[in-house]
């Protein structure tokens, strides 16, 4: 686990602190930046880019 959250540090996820003895890890981003950059890398990845290409897939399907 150590191991995982080190890197998650590495990569500007997760930052960390001291408090009463114990390392304490937090997320550096809110959760909806996070969905926000998924759904940008879905839609750059399966839809060429377009936003309303994947509203449409989800309306038809």
């Amino acid at each position: 686990i150590k191991t995982l959250l080190h890197r998650l540090m590495q990569k500007g996820a997760v930052k960390s602190e001291k408090a009463d003895g114990r390392q304490l890890y937090h997320p550096q981003i809110d959760r909806l930046t996070y969905v926000d950059g998924e759904v940008q890398t879905l839609v750059d990845r399966l839809f060429g880019g377009e936003r309303s290409a994947l509203a449409a897939h989800l309306t038809e399907h």
